[in-house]
């Protein structure tokens, strides 16, 4: 039966290199995180609005439009 603790390394080269396995691990996800948060957050330049024929105007009226008719059939 195996206690807790059992696979440690007991020599001081053994757990130096450990912690150096360790940190270098640590490193290697810690630049992979800040790649991919740098990527996702990368800014996409949006064409601004351009007047009331805008697509997403339109859209957007039609989504008040229907919430609103839907509080007067509904009651909501």
């Amino acid at each position: 039966m195996r206690y807790i603790g059992a696979g440690t390394p007991r020599s001081f080269s053994a757990r130096v290199l450990g912690m150096v396995w360790a940190g270098f691990a640590m490193i290697i996800v810690a630049s992979y995180t800040a790649n991919l948060a740098a990527f996702l957050v990368l800014d996409r330049p949006e064409a601004s609005i351009s007047g009331i024929d805008d697509a997403r105007v339109r859209l957007l009226w039609r989504c008040h439009t229907g919430l609103v008719g839907l509080h007067k059939k509904f009651g909501i």
